[in-house]
């Protein structure tokens, strides 16, 4: 799986992407996200977020939620017309100065562990689609 922008310069003004794929922009695509409480359960879902852009590899997204570095969220991704994408992924950065949110999507395979290979190919599918 491609790796996403992940890595921030040690002069944190600027970060450098590392996508060997380009953004997808879906007009009207949103996600619902959860996170885990401190007891370990999910928490309700987020009302719908606009989704900036995504890769198969990754999302970004404006939100007012507070995350951390590292925290894991789980992604309902809605594009109209599309069946629903369930995901779970890592927050990879944050940009403080317009509340965006750089999340990598956990590693793709079979398995409890893992986000399902019809995922993938359906996000291979969304790329070409829209790219």
């Amino acid at each position: 799986v491609d790796n996403m922008l992940d890595q921030i310069n040690s002069d944190s003004s600027e970060k450098q992407d590392k996508r060997s794929t380009d953004r997808i922009l879906i007009p009207g695509a949103t996600i619902r996200l959860r996170k885990r409480n401190r007891f370990g359960l999910l928490e309700k879902s987020s009302e719908a977020i606009a989704l900036t852009n995504f890769t198969k590899s990754g999302i970004s997204f404006r939100s007012e939620h507070k995350f951390q570095i590292g925290d894991a969220i789980y992604l309902d991704i809605v594009i109209p017309g599309e069946k629903t994408l369930y995901l779970a992924s890592e927050v990879r950065w944050i940009d403080d100065s317009n509340l965006t949110i750089g999340a990598q999507f956990k590693a793709f395979g079979s398995g409890r562990k893992y986000n399902p290979l019809t995922a993938l190919e359906k996000l291979r599918l969304l790329q070409k689609k829209y790219s």
